[in-house]
């Protein structure tokens, strides 16, 4: 599946790289390295645990190591109304809302703004 997502996106990735891809009967971990062909990078990170639960990081920065966005679900920032769901935009990290994201999301959304 994720790589049907991979070849997907293709338009906008020129490479990646499987750190870690580990799928079992109700849980999987799966960590990236995705270069985007506008030299941008996307470090993804996905966890389903066997109890359901999932945590994940997709972050995009620039070739700078800048952030783009980073879209995550650590539960750290309590006052958003999405809480724990939520993204970081810019430099300077400003938070904001989230909705749940999944790898195709986000492909979808860095196509959509380079």
């Amino acid at each position: 599946m994720i790589f049907d997502i991979l070849s997907k996106y293709s338009s906008v990735i020129s490479d990646y790289q499987v750190i870690k891809y580990r799928f079992f009967k109700t849980s999987y971990e799966v960590i990236l390295k995705i270069t985007i062909k506008d030299d941008s990078i996307l470090f993804v990170r996905d966890y389903l645990f066997t109890d359901g639960k999932r945590k994940y990081s997709f972050h995009w920065q620039n070739p700078d190591e800048d952030c783009i966005y980073r879209w995550d679900n650590v539960p750290h920032h309590q006052k958003t109304n999405t809480f724990p769901f939520h993204k970081h935009i810019g430099k300077t990290e400003i938070v904001k809302n989230s909705e749940v994201m999944n790898l195709e999301e986000v492909l979808l959304f860095i196509e959509n703004h380079i």
